[in-house]
């Protein structure tokens, strides 16, 4: 997290908020007041694998979102 959020250089973090694995990405929105560079984008409803809980996939938003996030940057 330290290396982070003194990084000069646009960085993105993504996850899904039922991530089980990650019981502390919401701590990952301090480093957005911190630090302009880094860009946090949280998809409500997903897991790990940015699965809903019918199993459904959206892999197509997050792939969009991580393009236009590299193209902006």
């Amino acid at each position: 997290m330290i290396s982070i959020a003194s990084t000069r250089r646009p960085f993105l973090i993504i996850y899904g908020d039922k991530d089980k694995s990650c019981v502390q990405c919401d701590m990952f929105h301090t480093l957005k007041w911190k630090n302009e560079n880094v860009t946090i984008k949280k998809y409500g409803g997903l897991n790990h694998n940015f699965f809903d809980e019918n199993n459904q996939s959206s892999w197509k938003e997050v792939i969009a979102d991580i393009d236009k996030w590299i193209n902006s940057n």
